[in-house]
């Protein structure tokens, strides 16, 4: 069983590695962590595009990063 407290040094065991690194950076390059998910004539690209980046930033919340 794991623990809550747990969770953030497993995403970091995971992600700290080199390859979690560029895979990490891969991710928040690909799913838009530094750009604005907003398509101003798409609602549901919109809401598509923020669901990727959300995804991305759970991950670094995990690993307390964000």
């Amino acid at each position: 069983m794991i623990f809550p407290w747990q969770w953030p040094s497993l995403y970091k065991e995971v992600f700290g590695t080199n390859s979690g690194k560029l895979v990490l950076a891969d991710m928040m390059k690909r799913f838009g962590v530094f750009r604005n998910s907003y398509r101003h004539d798409d609602p549901h690209g919109t809401s598509y595009c923020e669901g990727q980046r959300s995804v991305v930033l759970d991950l670094l919340r995990h690993m307390n990063l964000s």
